[in-house]
């Protein structure tokens, strides 16, 4: 009930006249090295402000990781619930994972084809938070969208299951989902693994041992992927405070994820350091400007092209990171991710 109320105040706010609301939020322009943040954005980012709720990674730190996790979640299911644009049937259902069974959710839009395409998708949340019912609402409307069967993995999570946990688990769940497929109602030439943030890199890392595999996928869809842990990149520096993913956020996720630090060169850790990229399918990558991820989408756009992929990157000017689940609230947002989700429906024929 409480969500739901702060759902519906947030909307409100959000709905008014721009000048109105701005004038009553005290909310200034904000623009960094040339960029200027979406007005809707920046109402949006003081209303958190005001609302006083403390940051993901100090609820962890003071209240422990399960805390974080309906924190999460009780934070992004309000404001991906939008209203899919046609009627999405959903079953549960278990897939085989590296270590042991994981629940996984199919959405099955309305008019879907039969046999049809299939995107199998890995939730984000710095490998931590995040699971079946954090992503639910946003899913829905993806498969709506895109009229495409959406097949949502829960793998598990650190720091009970620390690196390569994750991964392993994103190269069996692909393997065991595309060797269903036609269970799932799907068409093995039409399979694509997508996700989003540290999902996003599962999901490489899921297509490129899949790749090789009897049912390669046909396509990879991508949202701000964390596909270099590595490489100091500007937009860490430039966006890595106040836009949602902060800088000590990532840092708790990665203190969660890799005991050994060492580890994250490796190509499951940061997967676009990989010397297999060229096997990968034609690919989409995106993320908003204010991400503290977004200068990977134009660094893995050009290794992708530079080893013969087909590839589509795009930046959103004014969005911030995992814009994909801010739908309900912000307008650019939900433009953004019909188009993300039309790149899908036109990639898988």
């Amino acid at each position: 009930m409480k969500a739901q109320m702060e759902k519906l105040v947030t909307k409100g706010m959000l709905m008014l006249p721009s000048a109105m609301r701005d004038t009553l939020l005290k909310v200034q322009p904000v623009e960094i090295a040339g960029n200027r943040l979406d007005e809707d954005m920046a109402a949006l980012l003081v209303l958190l402000e005001k609302s006083g709720r403390p940051a993901l990674d100090e609820i962890g730190r003071q209240s422990g990781v399960e805390a974080a996790r309906r924190a999460f979640r009780d934070a992004v299911r309000p404001a991906s619930e939008v209203e899919p644009p046609r009627t999405v049937v959903t079953s549960d259902l278990t897939l085989t994972g590296a270590a042991g069974p994981l629940r996984a959710r199919l959405y099955t839009p309305d008019r879907a084809p039969l046999p049809g395409p299939l995107l199998v998708y890995f939730h984000g949340g710095g490998y931590v938070v995040g699971d079946l019912e954090s992503h639910d609402p946003y899913l829905r409307y993806v498969a709506a969208k895109s009229v495409t069967r959406v097949l949502s993995v829960e793998y598990r999570l650190a720091p009970e299951h620390p690196y390569p946990a994750a991964a392993e688990d994103a190269v069996a769940a692909y393997a065991d989902a595309a060797a269903r497929a036609e269970m799932l109602g799907a068409d093995p030439a039409r399979l694509a693994i997508g996700g989003d943030s540290a999902g996003g890199t599962l999901a490489l890392v899921a297509a490129l041992a899949g790749a090789t595999g009897p049912r390669p996928p046909a396509a990879l869809w991508l949202i701000n992927p964390a596909a270099d842990k590595v490489e100091g990149y500007p937009s860490a520096t430039l966006y890595g405070g106040g836009f949602l993913l902060t800088q000590s956020l990532m840092d708790w996720f990665m203190d969660q994820y890799f005991p050994d630090k060492a580890r994250m060169v490796e190509p499951m850790a940061s997967p676009m350091r990989s010397d297999e990229l060229g096997r990968l399918p034609r690919t989409f990558v995106t993320a908003g400007r204010f991400d503290p991820l977004s200068d990977q989408v134009p660094a893995l756009a050009e290794k992708l092209k530079a080893a013969g992929v087909p590839v589509e990157a795009r930046m959103e000017p004014g969005l911030v990171h995992n814009f994909n689940q801010l739908i309900a609230f912000i307008p650019a947002a939900r433009r953004a991710t019909d188009s993300a989700c039309e790149w899908l429906r036109f990639a898988l024929g």
